[in-house]
């Protein structure tokens, strides 16, 4: 809808244009990776500055006209002559502009000026090969005429012959496949040529044979003077040739002037300026319109719109029903395609980056019938189609982002979609009656917010864009001022009361639950840290323990060794006896473990500590000491028998 509209404004700049080239050229006109604005200003200043009147007007089907030569068509002396209008125009135009910032657009006409007499010693302004076209041409037109007086004469004298006798249906010469007959009652039988019949047959149309060797003597002449035209034409268009190429640059910039006509009288008319451009990404306009709304209302009618951005990176506009969002949309959209394609934008002073591509969704919200797709479900293929497509520095307009269903659902959809786009990059634009969409938009802090300004006192929207704060809707007020019963509207006042009262309690219990929740988590923090601290003492007392028993143990076995080494050989046998008791008692009885599992716990050699495996890597394991994590071979690994 926005590019469709631009289209329309187009059609207005067209509209000034005096030369079909210029008005090709204006509808030509999209944005641009580096607009300039250098060709309009500099004639701005030959027509306000330096007060020239630079004026053009159109050659009838001129580009036509030159490629047909290009191509050695042969061309009617009236089409001919047309590039001799062109060569006086473009002089004129060039005389004009001739030492001004705008000369380099236009060939110097000068230089085809010899054209134009070749043309004319031969075409006059009425479009007709001259007699002196050549000395043939004079010959041969001057027998053609002696032969036709003599021939016309000879007819007044039949005339009045086959008049007396009565053979004539009507007192005239009239022509038939190119010759001169007299028409005859169909019953009459007279010497000559019978050239045709009437529809009803009753007349016949006669050449006598008196003026036959005359009239084939005129019609071999007339022959001769068209042979001798087409050569004379066929050499002329021979000539222009060689310049077609030449001449056709020459009504290309007649035709781009016009349009910078066009585009500056368009600005004058509707009160525009030549924006300026930033590489900050910022945007400042100031009283904008929306020129398809001046057209209908009136320039003094139309509400100006002004938005200052600097590190936002897009604007969510609320406010009433009717009250102007989507004009506000599309004015702010048309800014940037007029700026980018080269026309001048409706505003008292634009100043903005040049972005990249721009897309749209929502402003069409008809539901596609053909596709079999509700309006929501249309919008969000729009909206994927962004997500696929939109980069870095592209802007995108949304008109009531997603409005059509339920609006917590589509708060959240709405507002992940804006993050996502902005986050990438990109700018968003869009407006929304959405009060969700707005807080999240408020909160996120990267997205300007606005709205649509309202008289309370009035009832009526007041079109007017305020920044920084999010509106209402005023539903209530506004069906009033259209004329709803009364009754109703109390009763939805009723509801509403009802509604807000509803949703504050539920905003009461949430607030309540998450406190509970809150205290919750806290004290289930508190249990797991005093779990850690017992679980922490449980295995250093278990450490110690075993420390303790594994010392034991080794002192124990160090005296027997002594007992050992100091018995008889009898009395050694009892010694080893009482060791292995003694270990027996000493230590844990354990076996190898032919598959650890993750999770489970095992003593660990050499110092039979219990220990956590964490995770199994091959013939290791890596198991938990202490709180930490340590790698053992498996083989090192028992469990109690």
């Amino acid at each position: 809808m926005i590019l469709k509209e631009f289209e329309s404004v187009k059609s207005i700049v067209k509209s000034y244009a005096k030369t079909r080239g210029g008005r090709e050229k204006i509808a030509r006109l999209s944005p641009k990776e580096n607009p300039s604005f250098e060709h309009l200003r500099n004639l701005i200043y030959i027509i306000e500055e330096l007060e020239i009147n630079l004026d053009v007007w159109d050659v009838e089907d001129i580009e036509s006209i030159l490629t047909g030569i290009r191509s050695g068509t042969l061309m009617e002396p009236s089409r001919l002559y047309r590039v001799v209008e062109l060569i006086e125009l473009s002089a004129r135009v060039y005389e004009k502009i001739i030492g001004t910032p705008l000369q380099d657009l236009m060939p110097d006409p000068r230089l085809v000026e010899y054209m134009k007499g070749e043309i004319l010693s031969r075409i006059d302004r009425n479009g007709q090969v001259k007699d002196t076209a050549s000395e043939t041409l004079r010959r041969i037109r001057e027998q053609r005429r002696k032969v036709r007086r003599e021939l016309l004469e000879l007819y007044d004298r039949l005339l009045d012959k086959y008049d007396r006798k009565g053979y004539l249906r009507d007192r005239n010469v009239v022509l038939k496949g190119g010759r001169m007959v007299l028409p005859v009652y169909s019953h009459i039988q007279m010497e000559g040529i019978i050239h045709g019949y009437s529809k009803t047959t009753e007349t016949i149309f006669v050449e006598p044979m008196e003026v036959v060797p005359l009239q084939n003597r005129y019609i071999k002449l007339e022959d001769e003077e068209r042979e001798e035209v087409k050569r004379i034409l066929t050499e002329v268009v021979e000539k222009l040739s060689r310049n077609a190429d030449y001449m056709l640059a020459m009504y290309d910039a007649i035709a781009y002037i016009d349009s910078l006509l066009a585009r500056y009288h368009f600005m004058k008319d509707y009160r525009g300026t030549i924006p300026r451009f930033n590489d900050r990404d910022s945007i400042d306009i100031e009283e904008a319109r929306h020129p398809l709304l001046i057209r209908v209302k009136g320039l003094d009618n139309v509400v100006p719109l002004s938005l200052k951005m600097r590190e936002r990176k897009g604007l969510l506009i609320s406010g009433p029903n009717a009250g102007g969002k989507t004009v506000a949309l599309k004015t702010i959209a048309l800014v940037f395609l007029m700026a980018m394609s080269e026309i001048p934008v409706i505003a008292t002073e634009v100043n903005i980056f040049i972005p990249g591509k721009l897309f749209e969704a929502g402003f069409e919200d008809e539901q596609d019938v053909q596709e079999g797709m509700s309006s929501f479900t249309s919008y969000l293929h729009r909206v994927k189609e962004v997500l696929d497509n939109g980069e870095k520095g592209d802007i995108v307009f949304f008109d009531e982002l997603l409005s059509s269903t339920d609006p917590y659902e589509a708060s959240a959809l709405a507002f992940a979609i804006i993050e996502t786009l902005v986050e990438r990059g990109m700018y968003v634009f869009a407006n929304t009656h959405l009060s969700p969409l707005k807080m999240l938009c408020e909160r996120y802090g990267k997205i300007e917010v606005g709205s649509m300004e309202f008289d309370v006192n009035t009832a009526t929207p007041t079109y007017r864009l305020v920044m920084g704060k999010s509106g209402e809707s005023f539903a209530l007020l506004t069906a009033r001022r259209v004329g709803i019963p009364e009754y109703i509207i109390e009763k939805a006042r009723r509801y509403l009361g009802d509604i807000e009262g509803e949703v504050r309690n539920l905003k009461e219990r949430l607030r309540m639950e998450l406190s509970l929740l809150e205290r919750q988590r806290k004290e289930l923090e508190e249990r797991e840290k005093e779990l850690e601290r017992k679980e922490r003492r449980i295995i250093d007392n278990a450490t110690l323990k075993a420390q303790r028993i594994i010392e034991q143990a080794r002192k124990e076995v160090d005296r027997l060794y002594r007992e050992i080494r100091k018995a008889s050989p009898k009395e050694k046998l009892k010694v080893v006896q009482e060791v292995k008791k003694t270990l027996k008692q000493t230590a844990p009885q354990l076996e190898e473990v032919e598959e650890v599992r993750v999770g489970e716990k095992y003593y660990m050699l050499p110092f039979g500590v219990m220990v956590e495996v964490k995770e199994v890597r091959g013939k290791k394991a890596i198991v938990l000491l202490h709180g930490k994590e340590i790698e053992t071979p498996i083989k090192n690994l028992r469990k109690k028998v």
